[in-house]
């Protein structure tokens, strides 16, 4: 969306447009080179992204705040904005011919926060702290500027005529307005990063809820929280093509992008009810807060719900296919763990000489040792003994399978040896059975050191 729009946006200066004309495609072509070079720099890790990209996004939103402010002391009356009673009123006055479904117009405006703390491990909580109360001032100043100007301009023919007036570019004199809209270029390929970093904190936390499969991460740098996943790099970057090439322009992309993200905050706002009442142990607070920011959010879902059509069916199907991933991921390892195959020992005895034998890999130690809890002792876990003859090969000149039972009878404790016909001095594969209470744990210790 944020790079689409700012190439599109390029059209509004005279010289690009004698280039660019009204030919989508070649906006589509340029957002596709821009993106397939977003997604190549990200293996160098977030710092040095940040550290070029933070000056240019700090000159940005001072931009946006410097041109609001100059245009709302033109027009002082836009402060009024900031009463909600004005909002309120206008939803409901009958000059809204649009009913609720106006929230849906202006609920972009509200987006980009929640993108902020899935960045908190890349750039901790003290910068979220520090520029998130900036960023909101200069946008806040930005929309009230906009509105001053166009309340200033009102009864302007001119712009009547203008099919997709842009505010912010028209307010700005035709010198400035060059260096603004290459600004906004620039800055809305920066911001595509706060997402894409997001995402690999988001995955990273579902691997470690055991809700996604464990995938390879890389830290490229030494700060905590910073991290880049390969898979997830190269998905988002086929998808990201692929939307564009599916929806063409911003205006469509807005419409998915906007049910996507109110659906995002009904679910935010589920898990946090859910955490109130269920870790915090505070009921009413849980109602209150359900009560308070569900309705708000339920009005902006209403409010959306015409732009499932206009191509927000594209992300309700993309969050079904993560759902399906993560409940099949879930389900099937909760099933592997109570599903234990346990595998007689004997019938691996001649694998585990061979690969003793075998001088084509290196002896990994003289002695190997697996502690396990098989019912059975002379039968062990199917993952324990596939994991010795694996993609490396673990060699060594003896293995040893523990395998501790503990009773309820006290005072008690007895072993057995089973050789396999091994000599003891080149065991091939022994299984030892230990039986006690857990009082006797301290004394099995030292019998298996012995």
């Amino acid at each position: 969306v944020t790079v689409t729009t700012a190439i599109e946006g390029l059209r509004t200066i005279p010289a690009v447009h004698a280039v660019l004309g009204d030919d989508q495609g070649r906006v589509v072509a340029i957002t596709l080179a821009i993106i397939i070079v977003l997604f190549l720099v990200q293996r160098i890790g977030t710092a040095k992204i940040g550290r070029a990209f933070g000056p240019i996004m700090t000159l940005w939103f001072l931009f946006l705040g410097g041109t609001g402010l100059f245009f709302v002391f033109q027009h002082p009356a836009v402060l009024l904005c900031l009463n909600p009673l004005r909002g309120i009123g206008f939803l409901l006055s009958p000059n809204n011919h649009a009913g609720i479904m106006i929230l849906g117009s202006c609920f972009l405006a509200t987006t980009g926060a929640e993108a902020l703390y899935s960045d908190m491990g890349h750039v901790g909580r003290g910068n979220i702290y520090a520029t998130w109360p900036f960023v909101k001032c200069c946008l806040l100043l930005s929309y009230m500027g906009q509105g001053a100007w166009l309340m200033n301009n009102a009864g302007n023919p001119e712009l009547m005529g203008i099919a997709d007036l842009n505010p912010f570019y028209q307010m700005l004199t035709p010198g400035l307005r060059p260096f603004a809209v290459g600004l906004s270029t620039v800055a809305a390929i920066i911001a595509s990063q706060a997402l894409i970093t997001g995402s690999f904190s988001l995955v990273s936390e579902a691997t470690r809820l055991n809700l996604m499969p464990h995938l390879r991460i890389h830290y490229p740098s030494d700060t905590k929280g910073q991290l880049y996943i390969p898979l997830v790099n190269n998905i988002m970057w086929v998808g990201c093509i692929f939307i564009v090439l599916l929806f063409q322009n911003s205006e469509r992309m807005e419409s998915a992008y906007g049910l996507a993200i109110t659906v995002t905050m009904l679910m935010t706002t589920t898990l946090l009810t859910s955490y109130i009442a269920g870790i915090l142990k505070h009921k009413l607070g849980a109602c209150v807060f359900s009560l308070l920011f569900g309705a708000i959010e339920l009005c902006f879902f209403a409010s959306c719900l015409t732009m499932f059509f206009d191509g927000g069916y594209v992300m309700i199907f993309l969050a079904l296919l993560l759902f399906g991933l993560m409940y099949v991921w879930r389900r099937g390892t909760a099933i592997e763990r109570t599903q234990t195959i346990l595998l007689p020992v004997s019938k691996y005895i001649d694998q585990l000489n061979r690969l003793r034998n075998d001088e084509t890999y290196p002896v990994l130690a003289d002695n190997l040792v697996f502690l396990t809890n098989s019912p059975d002792p002379l039968t062990l876990d199917r993952d324990v003994l596939y994991s010795i003859p694996d993609k490396h090969p673990k060699r060594a000149k003896a293995y040893w399978f523990i395998n501790v039972h503990v009773t309820d009878e006290p005072y008690t404790h007895e072993y057995s040896v089973e050789t396999f016909g091994t000599d003891f001095c080149s065991a091939c594969a022994w299984t030892w059975a230990l039986r006690s209470t857990s009082a006797l744990t301290p004394t099995c210790a030292r019998l298996l050191a012995t």
